[in-house]
């Protein structure tokens, strides 16, 4: 369990990372990563005996965004939400793997060169695959 908050602390460390060219008003495009930890607590099938289930995973992202002006950017990103996986003795082994693609406007109305506090609104289309007992869904 430490490892894994020693881990944790290090990809929250090293995540949400944003490379953009701030000397070069002409260069408004933005490319960035980030890491973190997906949890499908309370997503078991009821009325299944599991022998084994690992509800959590690791998830990440990539996203870009052009910077219309100071306050809007227009942005779209990839997320992967992780692979759970579990055994259940009626049905065999399986897990569950989600994406997401993203397309979203960025306000950032108090825009500063140290902080800059911004709202997102856009649209998500979400995918999963489910295999179990050898059937893909």
């Amino acid at each position: 369990m430490y490892k894994k908050i020693v881990l944790l602390a290090a990809l929250m460390a090293a995540s949400n990372f944003a490379v953009a060219d701030s000397t070069d008003s002409s260069n408004k495009f933005y490319v960035g990563a980030a890491g973190g930890y997906s949890d499908l607590n309370g997503y078991k099938v009821t009325g299944v005996t599991w022998t084994k289930f690992d509800e959590t995973s690791m998830s990440w992202k990539f996203f870009g965004g052009y910077q219309v002006n100071e306050m809007i950017s227009v942005e779209g990103s990839y997320n992967s939400l992780g692979k759970m996986t579990g055994t259940a003795t009626a049905i065999g082994s399986g897990e569950t793997t989600s994406t997401a693609w993203v397309a979203a406007v960025k306000i950032s109305p108090l825009s500063s060169s140290l902080i800059s506090p911004f709202v997102k609104i856009g649209a998500s289309y979400l995918s999963g695959k489910q295999t179990a007992g050898g059937t893909t869904k």
